[in-house]
């Protein structure tokens, strides 16, 4: 896989950068339905620690924290230009501390479990990455904006469903880790 920025594969990096830039964009409309509010943001963002938690488990913390750099910079001035500044600065602010937070975690998992049960690094790290999203991002992104009950509307009901996206991430980022492991297996028994 071609590697751009200093060991960043490029297809994550376009992904990840892409899917900032979208979900900055979406998270200025919110839906409710009953008494229940999210924002349409919340269909892709889980998504980004789908694609971090691939490159983490593939290339290692320092190229995953590189990509979340690389990503802050990417959909800086994108976001500031089809958001509003003030949810661009609740997106950025929460994405920076929730995405290091999860390779930390992540990486503190694989250790603990020495490299098996990736389903538990990815949902355990993930878990508590989604709720220190919520939380910063809805409260940055929000306050003085919307009310207090709509806002703890938000965190109350995006994050179970972030956590839900968790599990679900748990099945695709198995079968490319094992891909990408396989395809690397028949290429270095290619060249023996």
């Amino acid at each position: 896989m071609k590697t751009v920025l200093r060991g960043i594969p490029q297809t994550p990096l376009i992904l990840f950068c892409s899917i900032l830039v979208i979900t900055n964009v979406l998270c200025q409309w919110q839906i409710t339905f009953w008494q229940f509010t999210i924002t349409v943001g919340l269909f892709v963002y889980p998504l980004s620690f789908l694609v971090l938690n691939y490159v983490n488990e593939l290339h290692g913390a320092t190229v995953s924290r590189r990509l979340i750099r690389v990503g802050f910079f990417f959909s800086l001035v994108p976001s500031l230009i089809l958001s509003t500044v003030q949810i661009t600065v609740g997106s950025l602010l929460a994405y920076l501390i929730a995405q290091l937070y999860d390779v930390t975690a992540y990486n503190w998992w694989r250790r603990k479990t020495d490299g098996r049960y990736l389903w538990l690094r990815n949902n355990a790290s993930g878990f508590v990455s989604m709720l220190i999203d919520t939380v910063v991002f809805s409260t940055v992104a929000f306050v003085g904006v919307l009310e207090w009950p709509v806002i703890l509307s938000i965190m109350y009901t995006e994050y179970p469903i972030k956590c839900i996206y968790m599990i679900f991430n748990t099945a695709p980022l198995y079968l490319l880790v094992f891909r990408v492991r396989n395809s690397r297996l028949r290429d270095s028994k290619d060249v023996t």
